[in-house]
């Protein structure tokens, strides 16, 4: 029997909200993506309701729910630091701090992510990959992805990991058609933990703006990150200096969309193959392959 979307949620709420009761929590540190004043209302609602006595983080104020415009640098900031200007009755979340981003991966997670590569014969020097999005307008293009890992293959004797979620292993599998070497699909063998840690092995690590981009920038590997114009630039870029982002300035930046019709994605769209290739490229024959770990090289903002 099916039941209509609406009320299919609204069990799923309920079944949410009877998991927190259980919990009993004290407190709840909010980092939701900011949703307006409306949004933060009606969450603030649902957490008192499930009851929680204490939420922290709410962006209450306008301030709290735009991200600032730094006129030193020239951009925005990142979303990491609207967070932390949300939070900051819980101390200095301290984002240029190598020991901030660190995940405290377990042994036990890391073993998991040996004995996994261990069956790809690239498992010492591979890129790893994430071709999926759950935003259609950050959807470079399956073409893209095959023209580009193919001629990856070509110009490097790297092996190569996809990754990503279930639903995306066909998509992942078709993305590396042109692959001619070593390769492993990972999407939905492993979990978001598992997966930062076979991202702590890679040589390089490319993908559309998503979390496993994020988990990557994360584990110190670096990015190269194609993104559409759906933001401001840097907002959702990976945290670091360590990580080179395509992104194409157009008029209409900053939509919001999660779906273009009227331009057609013209912002990802004009992002071409080789041009992703050459950064690509460019990282993966430096010498200095080694992941920096100082909090000065690793953290500041990408250049």
């Amino acid at each position: 029997m099916s039941y209509p979307v609406g009320l299919r949620n609204w069990a799923g709420l309920q079944r949410l909200s009877a998991t927190i009761r259980a919990w009993n929590p004290d407190i709840l540190v909010y980092l939701a993506e900011a949703r307006g004043l409306f949004g933060s209302f009606r969450d603030a609602c649902f957490f008192l309701a499930c009851g929680v006595k204490t939420i922290v983080g709410l962006p209450w104020r306008r301030d709290q729910r735009l991200h600032r415009w730094i006129v030193q640098g020239g951009f925005y900031e990142h979303e990491a630091a609207r967070l932390a200007r949300c939070l900051r009755q819980l101390g200095d979340a301290r984002l240029d701090d190598c020991k901030s981003w660190d995940l405290r991966l377990s042994q036990d997670e890391r073993t998991r992510a040996q004995e996994i590569l261990s069956k790809c014969p690239g498992k010492d020097n591979f890129i790893a990959c994430c071709v999926g999005t759950k935003v259609d307008v950050n959807d470079w293009g399956i073409a893209n992805w095959q023209a580009l890992l193919g001629r990856l293959r070509k110009d490097s004797s790297a092996g190569l990991v996809l990754v990503g979620a279930s639903e995306e292993a066909a998509l992942s599998t078709a993305a590396a058609l042109e692959w001619r070497g070593p390769a492993i699909n990972l999407c939905g063998v492993t979990t978001p933990r598992e997966t930062a840690a076979v991202l702590e092995r890679a040589q390089l690590f490319i993908g559309h703006d998503s979390g496993p981009m994020h988990l990557a920038a994360a584990v110190g590997t670096r990015c190269v990150a194609v993104f559409s114009a759906r933001h401001r630039p840097r907002i959702w870029f990976p945290y670091g200096d360590n990580h080179r982002v395509i992104y194409h300035h157009v008029p209409c930046e900053g939509c919001g969309l999660e779906r273009c019709v009227r331009f057609k994605k013209i912002c990802i769209r004009s992002v071409d193959s080789n041009e992703v290739y050459e950064v690509a490229i460019q990282l993966l024959s430096r010498t200095d392959m080694k992941r920096r770990t100082d909090s000065m090289t690793r953290c500041a903002w990408p250049t």
